[in-house]
């Protein structure tokens, strides 16, 4: 399984996003790996729901179901379709916290001057994602009009790749309140030189 996983890597490589390629190489490595040596005619649903079980150990649910995904999509890749009913584990709903006004404006405040204050501003009036905010080019920006058409990823070996958005309702306009739109109108080129890993771990800090 694990020689057709590679295989199934390698001839997706050019039209899979590098994200993607990226993730199926660490799925690879570290996720199900007690399928990995099993030869593909010896895959049973036993075989596979044994996978699932060990993978849903320490793993989140969603993870485990891309694990699963994948042992469906290789198997398919060669010729070989199972009827599974595997069990999974529940979907679990996320958590998220919504920061206060007053939160965001000593955030606001924590990060004025810094590098960090144009991606915190995107992020908080903008509704702009990391990876917009890392591929955000002064040709994207008309008055305080901004056209968000692309996105930065990882690839493999952790270099920013600009890309297209994923999806039809990515591509799209927002106008940014006067404030934010001051402190872009005087920057040409890239907004912002970090790549998303790079503003993930500085707000971290931020935050602390």
């Amino acid at each position: 399984f694990g020689e057709a996983f590679d295989k199934y890597i390698e001839h997706r490589s050019k039209i899979l996003s590098p994200s993607t390629v990226r993730k199926y190489k660490g799925m690879r490595k570290n996720n199900i790996q007690t399928i990995m040596g099993v030869k593909l005619k010896d895959i049973t649903q036993d075989v596979i729901q044994n996978a699932i079980n060990l993978e849903a150990q320490d793993h989140a649910p969603k993870s485990v179901r891309n694990a699963h995904g994948i042992i469906t999509a290789v198997l398919k890749d060669n010729g070989i379709h199972l009827a599974l009913n595997t069990a999974m584990p529940k979907k679990v709903r996320p958590n998220l916290y919504i920061p206060s006004d007053d939160e965001i404006k000593r955030l606001v405040k924590a990060v004025g001057d810094t590098e960090m204050e144009i991606p915190v501003l995107l992020a908080a009036f903008g509704a702009m994602r990391r990876g917009e905010i890392a591929a955000l080019n002064s040709d994207d920006i008309a008055g305080k009009t901004i056209h968000i058409s692309k996105t930065m990823v990882l690839d493999e070996n952790n270099k920013g790749i600009t890309k297209a958005p994923k999806s039809f309702a990515g591509d799209r306009f927002i106008e940014v309140p006067d404030f934010v739109y001051n402190k872009l109108k005087d920057i040409k080129g890239n907004i912002v030189n970090m790549a998303p890993n790079k503003i993930s771990s500085r707000f971290e800090h931020v935050l602390k």
